[in-house]
């Protein structure tokens, strides 16, 4: 029996890392870099699935959002994809700033601008606080 599903599981669940689209969930459309078998839930839109509901109901059309640790782009995304509205998405590491970046690239008509800082207590080298980022971009309606 086992050996029947393993042909149509390794074709819902490739093992290559490529651009895919997110099958469900309020991410569900959206284009990420995703090798579906390390990363089942992404691939599948169930990421932190406990929070969807209130993203849903948080997250209105128009809204403009902040994303504060951008991480790869999975919850700009998300924000964006709900919203139709302007996400910034903060993360100050270079390699996630790379990887933040070619993700929104794959879905252009989400408009998410990638920031190259974190938000902190100051402004300064790398960080900003909430408030400058807020008069540098736009004030969030979600956070």
């Amino acid at each position: 029996m086992f050996q029947s599903l393993a042909r149509p599981l390794k074709r819902i669940f490739p093992k290559e890392k490529s651009y895919r689209k997110i099958l469900f969930g309020p991410a569900a459309g959206c284009v990420m870099e995703l090798e579906p078998r390390r990363r089942v839930r992404d691939y599948l839109g169930v990421h932190e699935w406990e929070l969807n509901g209130f993203f849903k109901r948080l997250v209105a059309p128009g809204s403009s959002c902040f994303d504060l640790g951008g991480n790869e782009g999975y919850d700009a995304l998300m924000m964006a994809n709900l919203s139709q509205g302007r996400v910034a998405t903060f993360d100050v590491d270079p390699v996630m700033v790379e990887k933040l970046r070619l993700n929104i690239a794959q879905n252009p008509t989400l408009r998410i601008q990638v920031v190259e800082s974190y938000i902190g207590s100051q402004s300064g080298t790398g960080q900003m606080t909430i408030d400058d980022a807020a008069r540098q971009f736009f004030v969030p309606d979600f956070i």
